[in-house]
């Protein structure tokens, strides 16, 4: 079964500009999902 398929094909997660946050949102976004990200600061920043 595929990501995708078992959890959905959207991901909201906070905390994304740095640290956890943004590797997870990395690592969801190359399984194909789509990525709402929800951070205080811009990614990268």
């Amino acid at each position: 079964m595929e990501f995708g398929d078992r959890y959905g094909p959207w991901a909201l997660i906070a905390g994304a500009s740095e640290g956890i946050g943004q590797a997870w949102s990395r690592n969801l976004a190359e399984r194909g999902l789509n990525v709402i990200l929800v951070a205080r600061r811009g990614v990268g920043a």
